[in-house]
């Protein structure tokens, strides 16, 4: 899904310096912590639906509708950068968004050019983690170390 493609968003809108999460990139920065949240679930529950036997708190959290939920408010144009070719850590996609000339950029790449911690990296990885607690409940924690080993892929994944 490509909100570039899609006609309810037929033209390039650039935002305005003050709105965008960097100087070049026409985003703000909610709308990179959702498309960053949005990849952190994405592959998190692909991680469970290729699992031939689901446990019954995977298939709670499979059903969960905060994927679905918040693809619809984001409102910089994105898509997906499939990684499932490079499959090295387990990751499947990424989402990208367009610099202001208009070229595609992952979010890893933009987060990462920021530069040391980023308080809404770090409100998302709490967020998520807070959902994967909520599934596993007083149990073993499955989903949590799922999610645990998808961050630290995520933050060393190298873009070829």
């Amino acid at each position: 899904m490509s909100k570039k493609l899609d006609p309810l968003f037929p033209e390039n809108k650039v935002l305005e310096q003050k709105d965008r999460f960097t100087e070049t990139i026409n985003a703000s920065s909610d709308d990179i912590s959702k498309l960053y949240k949005l990849t952190l679930l994405y592959n998190l529950s692909m991680h469970f639906e290729k699992k031939l036997f689901k446990g019954d708190t995977e298939k709670e959290f499979l059903k969960d509708q905060t994927y679905q939920d918040l693809i619809k408010t984001v409102g910089c144009e994105y898509n997906f950068s499939d990684l499932a070719n490079l499959n090295k850590n387990d990751l499947k996609i990424d989402f990208g968004v367009l610099t202001i000339d208009g070229i595609k950029i992952n979010v890893r790449n933009i987060l990462r050019s920021k530069g040391g911690t980023i308080s809404e990296v770090t409100d998302v990885d709490k967020e998520v983690y807070a959902l994967c607690r909520k599934y596993d409940g007083g149990g073993e924690p499955k989903i949590q170390r799922v999610f645990e080993k998808l961050i630290e892929a995520y933050w060393v994944f190298l873009d070829f």
